[in-house]
């Protein structure tokens, strides 16, 4: 039983490297924000005229972001209906990072929309492409 623990807990701590987990942070977001981009489309924003620029009229609800260190990775979208759960991976062992987010749908309401927002530690090339899957969605 100790080594199935043992095992267990290896697993767990080999699927996150110190890196992957110090060079992404979750950026708390206020509930139905919108800003001037497609749906489904990643943007990353470098700087923090960049940034007042994109969320002009909600600067006020967001965290101060230290552009020096930091560059924010945010994509939004619209769900024909409502969510259930969103499952996110990323991929930072690829140039540019892939962002893959799976939501799952829940039919019981109607539509939602959605905003996702990471800090990724700066580097020269920070790019990210994301793909995003909505499950048991109906025909958009």
């Amino acid at each position: 039983m100790k080594k199935l623990f043992f095992l267990l807990l290896l697993a767990t701590f080999a699927s996150c490297s110190k890196n992957d987990i110090k060079m992404l942070t979750r950026y708390n977001l206020p509930q139905n924000i919108r800003i001037d981009i497609p749906s489904d489309s990643m943007i990353v924003i470098r700087s923090s005229s960049e940034f007042d620029n994109r969320f002009k009229g909600y600067t006020d609800e967001l965290s101060k972001i230290d552009f020096n260190k930091y560059d924010l990775a945010y994509i939004q979208g619209a769900s024909p209906t409502g969510i259930e759960d969103f499952n996110v991976q990323w991929n930072v062992d690829t140039t540019p990072y892939e962002l893959s987010i799976n939501i799952k749908n829940n039919i019981t309401t109607q539509y939602q929309i959605w905003s996702l927002a990471y800090l990724i530690a700066k580097r020269k090339n920070n790019d990210v492409v994301a793909s995003v899957v909505y499950d048991n969605a109906i025909d958009r």
